[in-house]
């Protein structure tokens, strides 16, 4: 079901022996925009990734969607039908950037095209101006693999999109 409201309840997160956050208390709710700032190194990325069941064993206190705990939903199939994540390392498929862009059937040009109020014909010359994407991302810069994840991430229609660091990479233009 839709995604009303996301909330955390003394949340506590330890990865690798170190303490991240400690008793957090906060509940998010849709049609806001959060932004989550602090120092390299300091969990940003492991809350982003615990908040949607990545790190289910590495933290303590409850974490609700819709006020059910994450330990008792469907985490991955949540995932696939109503988030979307752009993380910081963007995997990207061998191939044309269309691949890495439409994952699954719930990824399409045209959600990108409503989203940015532009034509599919100018999505499609981006795209394949980039060319051929090499093993591990190759072939292309950090910047032009990010404009690959803003489109992966507006290609699907979700409730809740959460951007990890999204435009480190690209220009004061872009």
């Amino acid at each position: 079901s839709k995604i009303s409201n996301i909330s955390c309840i003394d949340l506590s997160i330890h990865r690798n022996g170190k303490r991240l956050f400690s008793n957090f208390n906060y509940t998010f709710y849709p049609g806001k925009i959060y932004c989550i700032c602090g120092e390299n190194g300091t969990g940003k990325t492991t809350f982003l990734e615990t908040m949607i069941g990545i790190h289910g064993d590495e933290y303590t206190g409850q974490i609700l969607y819709n006020n059910l705990d994450i330990r008792k939903i469907n985490m991955l199939k949540l995932r696939y039908s109503n988030i979307s994540f752009m993380e910081q390392n963007l995997s990207l498929l061998e191939g044309d950037a269309i691949d890495s862009i439409l994952l699954s059937h719930n990824h399409s040009l045209h959600n990108i095209s409503n989203s940015l109020g532009i034509d599919i014909s100018q999505i499609k010359k981006y795209t394949n101006s980039l060319g051929k994407i090499h093993s591990n991302g190759s072939g292309i810069s950090g910047g032009e693999s990010e404009k690959i994840g803003l489109y992966r991430l507006l290609s699907k229609f979700s409730d809740l999109y959460i951007l990890d660091e999204p435009t480190a990479s690209l220009d004061q233009n872009n």
